[in-house]
């Protein structure tokens, strides 16, 4: 799409302990994209396995959005809220998670993953299953 083709996008974080706050700046031709994530996670171990949840909330903002047709229909401003859970059961593991409300241009997955369309997103379910074998991490 040559409206966020040869766009940047860069972030900078800072964690402490289970604290996480993360900005990102999407730099594309005809609009730019703001983008705040906070998140924390709860970490608790049983006698045979460990959990954790992750809660985070998401602010995008658009800057000059009305100055292309692309991008000129989303809203300026958006907040998402997420949820994460992952068990660890010896060399297993197990993983769900969930995105509510609508977001649009999200920077995702830390940063390896880009929405770059004009597409708003509403509700995001995901699920997972893994196993290690020494060096080797399969995950589905």
């Amino acid at each position: 799409m040559k409206e966020v083709d040869g766009g940047n996008v860069y972030g900078l974080g800072y964690r402490y302990r289970d604290f996480k706050l993360t900005q990102y700046f999407s730099d594309y031709k005809h609009f730019d994209v703001y983008q705040t994530d906070v998140q924390y996670t709860f970490k608790k171990k049983f006698d045979t396995f460990r959990a954790n949840a992750t809660i985070i909330g998401r602010y995008i903002h658009l800057d000059d959005k009305e100055s292309n047709n692309f991008s000129k229909n989303a809203k300026d401003d958006y907040f998402t809220t997420g949820l994460k859970a992952h068990v660890y059961y010896h060399q297993y593991n197990f993983g769900a998670g969930a995105f509510f409300g609508k977001r649009i241009f999200a920077v995702m997955n830390g940063g390896f993953r880009v929405q770059h369309h004009a597409m708003e997103f509403n509700r995001t379910y995901m699920g997972g299953i893994g196993r290690t074998f020494d060096d080797l991490d399969l995950k589905g």
